[in-house]
């Protein structure tokens, strides 16, 4: 199973529908906040698609129905979504994952910074939390538009960081 994972689209949607077009088999799409609005685009142009967001800092309108944080389950892997402002990400990412790991999630993702990530916290207990952070989908950073893709097999799961250049739009 393929999983697209995008966060900070701002409103340019276009990045979004070009990597959606180079992943035909992707499955789903998980939207990490700030810019909710875009995904009616994308369900438009791919309903194939499940599509799940949560609301982000810059979410103010039209944004209903989609809740600030939402659990998604792929057989035993449990993972918290979240655009990460409601717990100050951009200065640190210790909030969210003591509050993920409290509630026992495998994986965080989130986004807010602009900045991939692909990391884990130890926890304190012995165990570790699996941070994800796409990047931004719709804003330039480092040469291009970042997102991520999470591969799920039976025998685990592999996420990985994309970059889609500008000039390819």
């Amino acid at each position: 199973m393929e999983i697209l994972i995008f966060s900070d689209s701002h409103g340019n949607v276009q990045p979004m529908l070009r990597v959606i077009a180079e992943h035909p088999s992707a499955t789903h799409l998980l939207f990490c906040g700030d810019g909710v609005k875009d995904l009616a685009d994308v369900e438009a142009c791919f309903p194939r698609l499940i599509v799940l967001g949560v609301r982000g800092n810059c979410d103010l309108f039209g944004a209903d129905g989609y809740p600030y944080e939402r659990e998604v389950t792929f057989g035993s892997l449990r993972i918290l979504m979240m655009h990460g402002h409601t717990y100050g990400t951009k200065g640190g990412y210790g909030g969210a994952v003591a509050h993920a790991g409290r509630e026992g999630f495998d994986l965080l993702l989130c986004g807010h910074t602009h900045q991939a990530l692909d990391t884990r916290y130890d926890l304190g207990d012995g165990s570790t939390l699996q941070v994800f952070n796409p990047g931004s989908i719709g804003k330039r950073e480092a040469g291009g538009y970042s997102y991520g893709v999470l591969t799920i097999r039976d025998n685990g799961y592999l996420l990985s960081h994309g970059l889609l250049c500008a000039d390819r739009l």
